[in-house]
């Protein structure tokens, strides 16, 4: 495998540059992965690719059957959350059997409906010790593993609390079901039907907990409705249940008159929150550290919707905030703030990638929306450092054969179905396949390799890129400018 180094040094030695300028531009979800849609109507996770490249999802082949809720011993009858964990582990949430199943593609052809692909993570009935779970509306997982529910007990006053519930995995095998996995992280109001309605739940930069709260003005001991913020800090025990550890972080404009369904969060701690009511989505960030959204340029209206329509959940990835939408027609778009001038109402800012009146697929009542991650193939530190090791890491799928693109000249170029080439195919390219096929059942490894020590390559930039030979499909990773020093 140290011939891979040798990649990067013939395309140094044929018309490499030192511009340092990096790849530009992709197309929608070209390099960042798919997209999944929890379908209420008929039991089922879908799966989203865009295969031809044209920007949505609503040519023949383009969506397709993830996990349908009757394979095997799992029944899936109406999924209302879904989260992605960082190896593509998919969680989604039942409201009727109260469960949350695990969804993994072993196989790597695409689904999770083989042998051992689709499992209980957790259900109450199943759990040692484990905690009510009557209506959870929306999931998120930590970096750690560590997965929130939002849980909204809205039938009755006396049967249970409205909670955001904490699921881990802690002996590692597989589920929460095993005593102290499932706590109640935080409750709130059970005064009337109605005080507390939390629908969704988002992770700050810093760990603490974001949680969507809908309480009904006319109930009886009714919470604010917003955005609130939970951080296990006065006194640091695991849970949110001591005063001063649940405040409120974010009211939006006429709250009063919205409803919050979905909740997602950027990287950068940028929450955008899907109002049906106003028929907006909402944008805020706290910019002076203080815990809240207090100043005017901490929130913004990001797009008007200008008609009815519920929200039912959004997801950001890709440079992209992706909306699911159960309003006739039933519909997912994409918004994207293409000239950084802080909202998605311009031109050309809202595509709408998939349709029930123009797709080939008809997706019931489209609930919760997700990203899937595309493979990767990167130097985990860049610059290199001559002379040195370095580590070239991929994440791809299981049972997946990987290669490996080096170029100099940074363009964007799309090629269905494969993805965008991120530098021109032109003398300064170089390939080789990486000689470790499959990758396995992990899906990714991590491979040192030696530096070359001639001075002839300092500050020599390159475009790196990787491309996934996978048993459901080809695609190419996202490309990475490396440099030498």
């Amino acid at each position: 495998m140290n011939s891979c180094m040798g990649v990067l040094v013939c395309a140094a030695l044929i018309g490499a540059t030192s511009s340092g300028q990096g790849p530009v531009g992709v197309t929608p979800f070209a390099q960042s992965g798919d997209l999944i849609v929890a379908d209420t109507g008929a039991g089922r996770v879908l799966r989203l690719s865009d295969l031809n490249l044209d920007g949505d999802f609503n040519d023949a082949g383009e969506i397709a059957v993830y996990f349908q809720g009757s394979a095997g011993l799992l029944a899936l009858q109406f999924p209302t959350g879904l989260t992605v964990d960082a190896r593509n582990v998919v969680f989604v949430s039942d409201s009727t059997s109260d469960a949350i199943f695990r969804l993994e593609d072993l196989d790597g052809n695409g689904d999770c409906m083989g042998a051992g692909e689709a499992t209980t993570w957790y259900t109450p009935a199943a759990a040692v010790g484990g905690v009510p779970s009557p209506t959870i509306f929306g999931l998120v997982v930590a970096l750690d593993g560590t997965i929130y529910a939002a849980n909204s007990n809205t039938t009755s006053a006396t049967s249970g609390l409205d909670t955001i519930l904490k699921f881990h995995d802690d002996n590692q095998d597989g589920d929460a079901l095993d005593s102290g996995e499932s706590v109640i992280y935080a409750s709130f109001t059970n005064t009337s039907v109605g005080a507390s309605i939390p629908t969704n739940v988002g992770i700050l930069p810093d760990g603490s907990v974001l949680y969507t709260e809908n309480g009904a003005a006319t109930a009886a001991g009714a919470l604010q409705k917003g955005v609130w913020r939970l951080h296990d800090d006065v006194v640091p025990n695991g849970v949110c249940t001591d005063p001063g550890e649940v405040t409120l972080w974010y009211v939006p404009t006429s709250a009063s008159s919205s409803f919050f369904y979905g909740l997602a969060m950027d990287r950068d701690g940028t929450a955008y929150v899907t109002d049906t009511g106003l028929e907006r989505v909402l944008k805020a960030r706290d910019l002076d550290a203080n815990a809240s959204i207090t100043l005017v340029a901490e929130e913004s209206v990001f797009y008007s919707v200008g008609a009815a329509s519920t929200m039912w959940a959004c997801a950001v990835g890709d440079g992209a905030v992706a909306v699911v939408e159960d309003t006739a027609p039933d519909r997912v778009y994409v918004l994207r703030d293409l000239n950084a001038d802080g909202d998605a109402s311009d031109a050309g800012e809202k595509v709408d990638v998939w349709q029930d009146t123009l797709g080939s697929f008809d997706i019931g009542a489209p609930r919760a929306i997700a990203f899937l991650k595309g493979p990767t193939v990167k130097f985990d530190a860049v610059p290199l450092q001559l002379g040195q090791s370095a580590t070239l890491t991929v994440d791809t799928v299981p049972n997946a054969s990987v290669g490996v693109f080096v170029g100099a000249l940074p363009v964007s170029i799309v090629i269905p179905p494969y993805g965008t080439l991120g530098f021109d195919l032109l003398p300064g390219a170089y390939f080789e396949l990486i000689p470790v096929s499959p990758v396995g059942p992990a899906g990714g490894y991590s491979l040192t390799l030696p530096v070359p020590s001639d001075p002839a390559f300092l500050n020599v930039s390159l475009i790196l890129q990787g491309v996934s030979v996978e048993p459901s499909r080809t695609r190419l990773a996202t490309a990475q400018n490396i440099t030498f020093q």
